[in-house]
């Protein structure tokens, strides 16, 4: 089974989705629990500014990486490459334009009342949520594509590269 393929390190594409999926699975049951027992406003508050965070830094920067590297890949190694690619693009988009809003609200919530505040914490618990779910979906269709890299048999230059790195 090939760990590279075209270029790209499939094994770094596979560890980068195991870290979000398990980034994902925390970050979800932090929410649950959040959303469905009486726990204080602020830690409520750090909850989402730490989702926050991780969207804006290390999600955002996955994405990019994947479009310089993996989307490119797809698009010329894989059949129906094309097609692949261009859902790739389309979920990023999506959870750019998601990520944004979240965002937008977010900083949103320190300026209004306690009334509305409370209201729109639930509002971004339940908007968080529906990203990590877009970002499971999204991470098990690229680990398809993975799969798929693996199934190819290596290229020339890739046997004639790791036989010379022996």
């Amino acid at each position: 089974m090939p760990t590279t393929c075209c270029g790209i390190s499939l094994e770094a594409v596979e560890e980068d989705h195991a870290l979000l999926e398990q980034q994902v699975r925390t970050l979800d049951q932090l929410l649950e629990v959040a959303s469905q027992q009486a726990v204080p406003e602020e830690a409520v508050t750090q909850a989402l500014e730490d989702l926050r965070r991780y969207f804006v830094r290390e999600l955002l920067d996955h994405l990019r990486r994947e479009e310089a590297t993996f989307v490119p890949a797809v698009e010329s190694y894989l059949p129906g490459g094309y097609w692949k690619a261009a859902r790739i693009r389309r979920d990023h988009e999506s959870l750019r334009a998601s990520i944004d809003e979240f965002r937008t609200a977010f900083t949103l919530a320190s300026y209004v009342g306690p009334e509305t505040r409370q209201s729109l914490l639930w509002r971004l618990i339940r908007e968080a949520q529906i990203i990590l779910a877009q970002l499971e979906h999204h991470a098990r269709f690229e680990s398809s594509l993975v799969r798929e890299f693996q199934k190819r048999p290596a290229e020339p230059s890739e046997k004639s590269g790791s036989a010379s790195a022996e």
